[in-house]
């Protein structure tokens, strides 16, 4: 067999989704990341979405806390 079947096809589509969202360069850098840690360029980029998610809730939080002092 030419490919090894993903265990995982969400991460296949992470990876093939981010395309739309970086530049060349920003690609192959996540890509020698990922190579560095010997890991698949997919999971390289889901956990920086899952940290930009985390900080995005954490800053709507403090705003909603804020507001709600403010009143």
């Amino acid at each position: 067999m030419l490919f090894k079947k993903r265990s995982h096809p969400a991460s296949e589509d992470a990876f093939m989704s981010f395309h739309f969202w970086l530049t060349l360069e920003e690609i192959e850098q996540l890509e020698a990341i990922a190579r560095d840690h010997q890991t698949d360029p997919a999971a390289v980029v889901q956990k920086i979405v899952k940290k930009t998610l985390e900080h995005w809730r954490q800053l709507e939080t403090e705003e909603e806390e804020k507001e709600t002092v403010e009143k």
